[in-house]
């Protein structure tokens, strides 16, 4: 159909899409389901981007109408299971965040600067989670970002978001491809035990593509090897060579920046 003759179908054939959003919210349901049955994770974060930089694709009225029903159904189902809801939504959210806070999401991300996001942590104080805040588009987001950037822009976060105890700072470094590269809590953790990011964190954008590939091909065939998911422990050996490539990156990358006259501690 596409992406143009989607948004039409939405105008056109209302009834048709909201049976096919039914069925979507289903699907997730289920695999929300086997996933809380395996892991038993604090949070489920869902990824389903519906806004551009000027507003969601659609307009809050139509969202109203033919999603935002199957929005709450996936999050009442991962509430009745005990878990956080994370709604990973990009863009311009303003328009229907109230209705984002309204079924019940516990944590959005990723919050964009084009939002007022100082304001919108004051006015859901205690009621959302507000993750994001980081200029992607200064310098502090670029490769050959600095320590002194690094440190101004976390700061700023700090100062203007943080005020209401409802902030997530995520820091992110896009290459020269344009691909994000999310850093997390790690650089403000390696800067607050007085080690050098760009030691710790840095090196492996520059061969991430390589390890991300090896990663995913190596999951991939345990997994399948395992039976994927018709058994709920078939995802761990997985996950368990994801978190050892995850320690042993940074492991290698300390090793090796003394050897290239990089200093490890700030």
């Amino acid at each position: 159909m596409g992406f143009e003759e989607g948004m039409c179908a939405m105008i056109e054939d209302p009834d048709e899409c909201d049976a096919f959003f039914e069925a979507i919210a289903d699907y997730k349901i289920a695999c929300f389901n086997r996933i809380i049955d395996a892991y038993h994770p604090d949070v489920i974060c869902y990824f389903d981007d519906i806004c551009t930089q000027r507003g969601p694709f659609v307009s809050p009225a139509t969202y109203r109408e033919l999603i935002k029903p199957h929005h709450k159904r996936i999050i009442d189902a991962v509430h009745a299971r005990g878990v956080l809801f994370e709604q990973h939504m990009c863009g311009f959210v303003e328009p229907i965040l109230d209705d984002l806070v309204e079924i019940g999401v516990d944590i959005w991300c990723s919050a964009q600067m084009l939002n007022d996001i100082a304001a919108i942590t004051e006015k859901y104080a205690g009621r959302l989670i507000v993750e994001g805040g980081w200029n992607f588009q200064a310098p502090c987001s670029f490769e050959d970002s600095t320590e002194q950037l690094l440190n101004a822009e976390m700061l700023r976060c700090r100062d203007e978001y943080g005020r209401h105890g409802n902030f997530i700072i995520t820091p992110a470094i896009i290459s020269r491809q344009g691909n994000i590269m999310i850093i997390g809590i790690a650089t403000p953790l390696c800067m607050n035990l007085g080690y050098n990011p760009t030691v710790i964190m840095f090196p492996p954008i520059c061969a991430g593509s390589f390890f991300f590939w090896i990663m995913i091909n190596s999951i991939t065939i345990i997994n399948k090897g395992y039976g994927w998911w018709e058994d709920r422990d078939s995802l761990k050996p997985g996950f368990i060579l994801l978190v050892f490539l995850s320690l042993l990156m940074p492991a290698i990358c300390q090793v090796t920046a003394p050897l290239a006259g990089i200093p490890l501690r700030l």
